[in-house]
């Protein structure tokens, strides 16, 4: 418990997520420092401890139960106007949460694009922001990906406070 259940300070994973979300306009604070003045919301699609390396193998098993116990709720609860899917375990969780079926199930093809959903959840697809996404996706189209994520929150006028869902594995 070095960190007492906080990020480590300089995660690179946090810190270009930091970054990406700077680049679509939305203000917060440097990690791994609480914000509760920021407009954003979130959360891994997997809530339960790895064992093993932080690396290893993520199962499908684990992505759709965290998926149906977890992340449906909370969007239920929530109702945010956008919901961004990042990296393939977080894209396959938000995808089935929001029924889109005819999306890619892929992130490799599904990054930098966006569907409406039923209920008018605005849903992107984004590259995961660790080292291994940065190579999968340039950072130059993460950054362009983002953008177009802040202009879909600029566009909302459901509340001056923006939810948006991060779903990771």
């Amino acid at each position: 418990m070095r960190h007492r259940g906080r990020d480590e300070p300089r995660n690179p994973t946090n810190d270009n997520l930091h970054r990406l979300l700077a680049a679509a306009g939305i203000r917060a604070k440097e990690p791994p420092e609480t914000d509760s003045d920021a407009p954003v919301f979130a959360t891994n699609s997997i809530l339960c401890l790895k064992e093993g390396r932080m690396n290893g193998a993520i199962l499908t098993s684990w992505v759709d139960s965290c998926g149906a116990r977890h992340l449906t709720p909370l969007v239920q609860y929530l109702q945010p106007p956008v919901v961004v899917g990042m990296g393939s375990h977080g894209w396959r969780a938000v995808r089935r949460v929001f029924a889109l079926d005819q999306a890619p199930q892929r992130i490799f093809a599904a990054a930098g694009c966006y569907w409406i959903a039923a209920d008018r959840t605005s849903v992107f697809a984004v590259s995961h922001p660790g080292p291994l996404g940065i190579i999968n996706r340039r950072w130059t189209q993460q950054l362009s990906d983002w953008r177009r994520i802040g202009e879909a929150v600029s566009e909302t006028s459901n509340d001056d406070r923006l939810d948006l869902r991060r779903a990771s594995g």
